[in-house]
């Protein structure tokens, strides 16, 4: 039997592993709060995680997404806690396609964003984090880890620390981009501030925000848009998806030893940016404020 005492401390050293903002530590707690609400004095074990999905489901009527979310916080609680995940990778919770609402940025909403940056209207933060959404597909958390040290303008080189298991990939700088990137100083900054800045963005256009849009809307549309035009093999690799091949480990050198130490890009990935640039939707209009036809 599961005392209040035994259950208070599980929370607290949960809650104590959690990073991330104030915002997202409450709710992944209130998920593991519910889940022993939910299941009293049981122990935490294989039938009450199944008791707990069965209610997510028929009775509280949790959308396939919601549920795998609550799945994946439960299982590192459990971890966390010491205790065995009593469940194999196969019997994760499947999520319908019906029931992914992950929107895209139009277009002409992006147009208009890089538009307020040759007006002058963006500050030099929202124009730098804009080029390299729009020309790389960051992610929050690449934009937010991103440093001066991995802007290399003297090598045309940029570094993109990728997140969520994929891969950590050196980027061709086009010249489009150059001038509103080389004078910002890319200080630390939080995920929260980062969504501010797109916010800040998007005000600007006079609209109003559009629910679950961001950061990784701009990726969704380059991602479709670049796809239409380069390889699925091509896509992948620039837009830094997973991949655990040996040979793809390094997509770049430095070279020491000489009178001075450069850096330069493995050949195939160099071709990569290339070949994306050259279909690439927004870059033109980062240089002269020329579209090309691919949008």
């Amino acid at each position: 039997m599961l005392t209040k005492s035994q259950k208070d401390e599980m929370l607290s050293k949960y809650a104590a592993s959690l990073s991330g903002s104030d915002r997202t530590r409450a709710l992944l707690l209130s998920f593991c709060e519910d889940f022993l609400e939910r299941i009293r004095y049981r122990e935490p074990n294989r039938a009450a995680v199944v008791m707990y999905m069965k209610y997510l489901r028929n009775e509280a009527e949790y959308s396939d997404n919601s549920i795998n979310l609550k799945w994946r916080t439960l299982r590192r609680f459990f971890i966390v806690n010491g205790l065995e995940w009593p469940f194999t990778r196969n019997e994760v919770p499947r999520v319908r396609e019906s029931d992914v609402y992950a929107p895209a940025l139009h277009p002409d909403l992006i147009k208009k964003f890089i538009a307020l940056a040759h007006a002058g209207d963006l500050t030099q933060a929202e124009a730098a984090l804009l080029a390299l959404s729009t020309t790389y597909g960051h992610r929050r958390a690449e934009l937010a880890t991103t440093t001066k040290l991995d802007v290399d303008i003297a090598s045309g080189m940029l570094l993109v620390k990728t997140l969520k298991h994929g891969r950590e990939r050196w980027h061709v700088i086009p010249d489009e981009i150059v001038p509103w990137i080389e004078g910002y100083e890319f200080p630390p900054l939080t995920e929260d501030r980062v969504t501010r800045i797109y916010l800040s963005i998007e005000e600007k256009t006079g609209m109003k925000h559009i629910d679950a849009t961001g950061w990784h809307s701009i990726r969704r549309t380059l991602v479709t848009l670049v796809g239409r035009y380069c390889s699925e093999l091509e896509v992948h690799k620039f837009f830094r998806w997973g991949d655990t091949a040996m040979e793809q480990r390094y997509t770049s050198v430095r070279f020491v030893g000489g009178d001075e130490d450069t850096r330069e890009m493995a050949g195939a990935e160099s071709q990569i940016d290339t070949r994306v640039f050259a279909q690439h939707p927004f870059l033109g209009m980062w240089g002269d404020g020329q579209l090309t036809s691919n949008t």
